[in-house]
């Protein structure tokens, strides 16, 4: 009796681990900015060169933050919420942003509201970033 009872529980841990990885968010994952002149082959170069120390572009996004570097400084992002915009494919993400490690700019703080979309092969992601009644957009594609 108390294996039955152990296997229903351990059978029941795996079907809630598998559920709940399967809801994770879709933007996981180290991304790198497209830009006007942007290529497959100019963004894969850029995806293997992060490895090497070049920081142009680069946003890491995991379940609770970002990071983002650009020109050799980083900018951190704890994401406070993220929700679906109902009747679209936008998610809002509420972020609180710091300055981290790398910046010469300690007290850099804001909180900010963006939209995020991610394209059906999940390759490609959106970024709408609000600020001071203006849109900034930017589009980021996926290194791994």
């Amino acid at each position: 009796m108390k294996f039955l009872s152990l296997f229903v529980v351990l059978s029941l841990l795996m079907v809630f681990s598998k559920t709940a990885s399967a809801q994770q968010h879709p933007f996981k994952g180290m991304w790198v900015e497209i830009y006007k002149d942007s290529t497959e082959e100019k963004l894969l170069k850029r995806c293997r060169e992060f490895d090497e120390g070049i920081y142009k572009g680069v946003l890491f996004v995991n379940d609770t933050s970002t990071e983002y570097l650009m020109a050799n400084k980083i900018f951190w992002g704890n994401i406070k919420k993220m929700q679906r915009l109902r009747g679209t494919n936008f998610e809002i993400v509420d972020l609180s942003y710091g300055s981290g490690r790398v910046t010469d700019e300690p007290t850099y703080h804001n909180d900010a509201r963006e939209l995020w979309s991610i394209s059906e092969d999940k390759k490609t992601l959106v970024k709408v970033h609000l600020k001071a009644g203006e849109a900034y957009i930017s589009r980021w594609h996926l290194c791994r």
